[in-house]
């Protein structure tokens, strides 16, 4: 089969048993490069041009799919493409999916593509319906801001956030009050990125680790920083759950709310 590299675009998508037949209807602009972990794929079932599958151990959950990935890619052929990261069922999450992928033109070099977490579930309605600044047109896109110290989100309390902190938390012995994303970011060998996590409040995070990025940024990233990062993927469970919360940022996407602003 052809590579996803001869078209502009890469759709990566980190699949366990997941039904991917809507990948029949992603734009024929987006190559698409299946991580596969699950049960062996049909190819006669799910064939269009442009794709590839890779099977591979189930470890590490969609982080180390994706570092997988980019570890691959030592050069893109189309730095102003954008390489698109997706579970294999991206719709809980993001509902306009398919929609998002037709509008890339539209797109910020880092490109938020989530909009929820679980539809009647997480976050509230009332956030659902009323924060619209990221949206590409009129289709849904939200960023939920969070603490780099407690991980939990600026807008409504989250059990699950207080208890990622905790664990992460005991595992490295770390003290409250410690700056968790300072810390996971140096643990993946990106400093310049813990020294911005350092100097702000807070993060954003795009659920289900759904985002594109131009190829030209990621490409800045070194080979030593993703070698860090894949050992962490494979590593303790709760790094999966960290991964989720900071792909933005590992990929350049600022903090805000300086550390100096409020002094």
């Amino acid at each position: 089969m052809a590579s996803t590299l001869e078209s502009p675009h890469t759709l990566v998508i980190a699949r366990f048993n997941e039904d991917i037949s809507w990948i029949r209807h992603v734009p024929k602009k987006f190559g698409i490069k299946i991580y596969n972990k699950g049960e062996p794929l049909s190819l006669n079932q799910i064939y269009r041009q442009n794709l590839q599958v890779s099977q591979q151990k189930n470890i590490g959950r969609e982080s180390e799919t994706y570092i997988t990935y980019l570890t691959e890619r030592k050069s893109y052929i189309n730095p102003n493409g954008y390489s698109v990261f997706t579970q294999a069922d991206p719709f809980e999450h993001s509902p306009d999916f398919l929609k998002l992928l037709q509008n890339e033109s539209k797109w910020k070099p880092v490109q938020p593509l989530s909009f929820r977490y679980k539809k009647d579930f997480l976050p509230p309605d009332v956030l659902l319906k009323n924060d619209k600044n990221n949206f590409v047109g009129d289709l849904r896109v939200r960023l939920e801001p969070f603490s780099v110290y407690s991980m939990d989100f600026l807008k409504f309390h989250d059990e699950f956030s207080i208890k990622l902190n905790r664990i992460y938390r005991t595992q490295y012995d770390l003290k409250e009050g410690t700056n968790l994303s300072e810390h996971f970011l140096n643990m993946c060998g990106l400093p310049e990125r813990a020294e911005l996590a350092a100097s702000n409040l807070f993060g954003q995070l795009t659920y289900g680790a759904i985002f594109a990025v131009q190829n030209s940024i990621l490409s800045q990233i070194s080979r030593k920083a993703l070698e860090s990062m894949h050992r962490l993927s494979k590593g303790a469970h709760i790094q999966a759950y960290m991964f989720e919360r900071h792909w933005l940022h590992i990929v350049g996407y600022p903090f805000f709310l300086s550390q100096k602003s409020i002094q």
